[in-house]
């Protein structure tokens, strides 16, 4: 469950931060902005809306409220269920979450910073 709340939670930060930035003022502007040194890499400036969103203070508001909550389910996600426990009834998820991100990191500095490349772009920037 950690994972799935630690998910949300970065979404939900990053789009919090491209709302303080003011990144998302104007939802109808241009979406690609390219780069015209490498005209083949595209990069994504604005965010596409779905049907529905809450545009402005409370918008913000409901990211704020969101993140808090959040933590405060992470932070209590990881404690045991019994006041002194075994190994038997320990509470894993702060080692397996911890496991992950620490095999996650380190693989990503050894192996993926290298080697990887990135989405093919498919589409002349010009056509869009």
């Amino acid at each position: 469950m950690e994972g799935f709340y630690l998910s949300y939670l970065l979404a939900i930060g990053l789009l919090l931060w491209r709302r303080l930035r003011g990144d998302l003022e104007n939802p109808e502007s241009s979406l690609t902005i390219f780069n015209e040194t490498q005209i083949d890499e595209a990069y994504d400036g604005s965010l596409t809306w779905g049907p529905w969103r809450l545009a402005g203070a409370w918008g913000v508001a409901n990211n704020v409220v969101a993140i808090c909550y959040l933590t405060l389910i992470i932070f209590f996600s990881f404690w045991p269920s019994e006041v002194s426990p075994d190994l038997v009834h320990m509470n894993w998820a702060g080692v397996v979450t911890g496991s992950v991100a620490l095999f996650s990191v380190t693989y990503y500095l050894l192996f993926a910073k290298t080697s990887y490349i990135g989405p093919i772009v498919e589409v002349s920037p010009h056509a869009l």
